[in-house]
């Protein structure tokens, strides 16, 4: 898939020196299989089984910072990331995602100006909220807020996505009710994270 094929390639091409990896698969052997294909150490693999130890992941969750320029500069680095995670998934579908893409582009920077943690349920439920069009006080407050941060940037992508014909919501709507009304996925995804990236990966592990 997508994701051991990145990670496989990016172990061959590493820089010499030491590097860690996260892989998520639905199956934990997969990963264990996937990590000694690697050649790395057995005891160097971390494997998070959430239905045997419950945890939370925020993919949205920002690292530390020193400044305001510092989480600019972070937030444009985790909201990239993501979304070119979401262009190789749809690969030769690309231009079913450009929509999709630019809606959630601008609604996660929206919501990183209210949060240094943004889930995929704060995504969902404001895409909601601008797909049915009945809570408009709800985006109003949002752009009082975008206001008061001096971000007049934002409150003109939020005026343009409330453009957006309804039906290309659809897509987006689709990917994040799967997350959101799935219980399991949303104890995994959608609360703030309970694990250090950096404590479980030092340089050497997968």
């Amino acid at each position: 898939d997508v994701c051991s094929s990145d990670l496989i390639e990016g172990w061959r091409n590493r820089q010499e020196g030491p590097c860690a990896s996260i892989y998520m698969t639905p199956k934990a052997d997969d990963a264990q299989n996937l990590a000694r294909y690697l050649g790395v150490d057995e005891k160097d693999i971390v494997v998070l089984n959430p239905r045997k130890t419950p945890f939370c992941f925020n993919i949205f969750q920002l690292p530390p910072y020193k400044n305001a320029e510092d989480r600019e500069w972070l937030v444009g680095i985790m909201v990239s990331n993501f979304l070119d995670f979401v262009y190789e998934i749809y690969g030769s579908n690309l231009e079913n995602a450009v929509q999709m893409v630019r809606i959630m582009r601008g609604l996660l920077l929206c919501l990183y100006v209210l949060s240094d943690a943004p889930t995929f349920y704060d995504l969902y439920d404001l895409a909601l909220k601008l797909f049915t069009g009945t809570a408009q006080a709800d985006i109003e407050d949002l752009k009082k807020k975008l206001t008061a941060k001096g971000r007049h940037d934002l409150i003109k992508v939020l005026e343009g996505i409330e453009k957006i014909a309804p039906p290309n919501f659809n897509p987006l709507l689709n990917r994040l009710e799967s997350i959101v009304t799935n219980l399991q996925l949303y104890r995994l995804l959608c609360g703030p994270s309970t694990i250090d990236i950096d404590d479980w990966l030092p340089p050497g592990r997968v």
